[in-house]
């Protein structure tokens, strides 16, 4: 009866992978296969490059940069000219949403002051009573005290 291990300890740095030796410092070991660790990763049992290549979650093999890891899941940075970004585990629309807490928010005022005019101009998405209020505030205050331009 013959028992065969993938991973055997021979010395303090050497390990076996199948039946080949290698250095655990230096190289690794996947599916079988003996790889220099300076080049190369292992996931999920596949090589990949670690210069343009990341690992998500040890499940999926990604492309750096143009694909990120958003925990277990890889996702297109860039799509039709909207970028997405990663938030606490949830990939979100930076154009529509931020991350703000750990927790996906939606944008919610947009507010340019016009500084020949001190003016405010409110752009409304999802925007709460309480916020409008606090923006009717501020706005008295700008047309009450002029902002200072620089």
């Amino acid at each position: 009866m013959m028992i065969c291990f993938l991973f055997n300890v021979i010395g303090a740095t050497k390990m076996r992978c199948l039946m080949k030796s290698y250095d655990r410092i230096t190289q690794g070991c996947c599916q079988g296969n003996v790889y220099n660790r300076s080049v190369s990763g292992c996931c999920n049992n596949k090589l990949y490059n670690i210069s343009h290549q990341g690992c998500c979650h040890n499940i999926n093999i990604y492309k750096i940069p143009f694909q990120g890891c958003c925990g277990d899941i890889v996702y297109n940075k860039h799509h039709d000219a909207i970028q997405y970004e990663c938030c606490n585990g949830q990939v979100f629309n930076t154009a529509l949403e931020k991350c703000f807490d750990n927790a996906i928010k939606n944008k919610t005022i947009a507010i340019q002051v016009s500084e020949s005019s001190n003016s405010a101009v409110i752009s409304r998405e999802n925007i709460s009573q309480k916020s409008l209020i606090c923006f009717l505030v501020l706005t008295c205050l700008a047309v009450s005290y002029p902002i200072p331009s620089h």
